[in-house]
Parts: C-alpha cells; structure tokens; sequence
C-alpha cells in the first residue's frame, strides 16, 4: 500500500478533510462512545506517509472537536471557554497508543488488517482509559478504591462503553477506509503508483 506523502498536497489536503469531517460529526448526537474516534486515528496511521502527520492531523482534529463540544453541548461543566480539561489526558494518550496500533497492523490496508486494528484499538482505547480515569479522575477515586479490585470494577463498569467504541470502530473503519479507497480509484493524484 503507497500511502500519501506530504508532497501531495492534494492527498494531503483529502486525508485532513476526511479526518476532519469525521472529528466534526462527533457533535451530531449519538449514543456514548460511538464516534469515529478510533477508526480516526487507524486512518490516519494507515495512509499518511509522515508519522508526525499521522498523529498530528487526527489528535488536532480530535482536540478541534473537544474545544467545540466542550464550549457548546458540555459547555453547563466547564466555567468559561475551555481549550482543554485535565480529565482528557487520559483519552489524548490512549489516541496516541491507538495511532501507534495502527502503525503496526496497517503496514497494508485490507480488510482483515482494517477489522484487527478496529478490534485492537477498542481493546487499547478502553484499558487506557479505564485505567487513567481510575488512577487520576478524582471523582473515580471516590467510586472506585484504589486497589486490584477497585480497578476491575472501573473496567466492568467502562465495558459497555468499550462495546461501543468497538462498534463505532468497526462501522467508521468500514466508512473512512471505504471511502478513501473509492476516492483513489476515482481520483489519480490520490491513486497508489502502479509498479
């Protein structure tokens, strides 16, 4: 799989469209945990030929779509204009690790690889942030004690929002890489070099 370099500029332009869009519909209404989040980051981490770009263009789409959410629909929990809130840090690295996941199952973009990085990635995003929630989130402090058990019954309590996350993986996955695969086949500057 040829993924796109940064010396495409029309490439580039359609992979940041693309991920951005997907970052943006988060603030249509849906059920918890079902975005694009994750298959965001798979995106990204399949077909941008720079790994910077890879991280880069979808943790800033994500945080674009945070800043929006968080002054808007989540504006009653936050005082005044927030850019950013503690309780994401935990969600930004669990991002990172699911981009890096991307990175070493997507080497090539077929669908077997596609679902395994949708699946890994739900299961990465989940214990992530299961467990910083759990170790760092005051109020899971008070629900949770800090020990083994206070820890798995974060997990169980998290696992339908992992359920979630997986199927939001699953169904975005199928519509990114669906339809960037499309566009390639339709658009040449976007098209793999044939050997």
């Amino acid at each position: 799989m040829e993924k796109i370099s940064s010396n495409n500029r029309t490439g580039v332009i359609v992979l940041s469209g693309i991920i951005l869009t997907a970052a943006l519909s988060r603030i249509i209404p849906h059920g918890w945990n079902f975005t694009p989040v994750g298959a965001m980051a798979l995106f990204g981490s399949a077909y941008y030929a720079s790994r910077w770009m890879a991280f880069l263009v979808p943790l800033a789409s994500l945080w674009i779509s945070d800043v929006v959410l968080n002054n808007t629909i989540h504006a009653a929990y936050t005082e005044g204009f927030s850019l950013f809130h503690s309780s994401m840090i935990g969600v930004y690295l669990a991002f990172i690790a699911v981009t890096l996941t991307g990175i070493l199952l997507l080497r090539k973009v077929r669908v077997t690889s596609v679902l395994l990085a949708a699946v890994a990635g739900a299961v990465v995003f989940w214990l992530i942030v299961d467990f910083a929630s759990w170790m760092w989130d005051p109020l899971y402090r008070t629900l949770y004690p800090g020990s083994l058990s206070g820890l798995l019954a974060c997990y169980a309590a998290g696992f339908p929002f992992f359920l979630k996350m997986l199927l939001g993986n699953l169904v975005y996955s199928a519509l990114l890489f669906g339809v960037f695969e499309l566009l390639r086949r339709r658009v040449p500057v976007l098209a793999p070099a044939t050997r």
